[in-house]
């Protein structure tokens, strides 16, 4: 049987300073509504999406 743990804030703040400098901070656009089939479609839900830029400097980080 495997163990589940929580990630506490701890655990969070201590992992992001050890990708500081190395990971890059990408914006995340929220919308309601796309364009599907030609057509303006409202979301039920709000869509996130991860804007990434470019390519990895380093992949193996």
């Amino acid at each position: 049987m495997s163990q589940h743990s929580s990630v506490t804030i701890t655990d969070v703040e201590a992992a992001a300073k050890r990708l500081a400098g190395i990971a890059h901070r990408t914006p995340v656009l929220t919308v309601r509504s796309l364009i599907l089939k030609g057509r303006e479609e409202l979301m039920p839900n709000r869509v996130r999406f991860q804007c990434d830029c470019g390519s990895a400097k380093n992949p193996s980080v």
